[in-house]
C-alpha cells in the first residue's frame, strides 16, 4: 500500500526560531555594539543569511534599535542633598 506522508513543502529547519534568537543575542554581547546584519550573522554561525533574512529579520532590527527610556516628568528622581 502506498501511504502518503504529509510533509510541509520546502526543506527541514535545522534550527527552531527560538534557537536563533539565542544565537543573535550572543553575537550581539560578542561584537559589543556593531549593528547586526544577516551577512554578520552568517559569518559567525554558517548558517546562511537568506535565512536570518527570512525568519528572524524583525528581531534582528530590534536588536540593532533597542529602546531607550527616558524620565517622564511625571516620575520624580530624588538626588540626595549635599550642603
Amino acid at each position: 500500500m502506498n501511504r502518503k506522508i504529509k510533509r510541509e513543502p520546502g526543506r527541514p529547519q535545522n534550527c527552531t526560531n527560538e534557537e536563533l534568537k539565542q544565537l543573535a543575542l550572543e553575537i550581539k554581547y560578542k561584537n559589543h555594539g556593531i549593528k547586526l546584519t544577516p551577512s554578520l550573522l552568517e559569518k559567525e554561525t554558517s548558517i546562511g543569511r537568506n535565512t536570518w533574512s527570512r525568519r528572524m529579520k524583525d528581531y534582528i532590527n530590534e536588536l540593532n534599535n533597542p529602546i531607550l527610556t527616558t524620565p517622564s516628568s511625571e516620575e520624580e528622581i530624588m538626588f540626595p542633598s549635599i550642603e
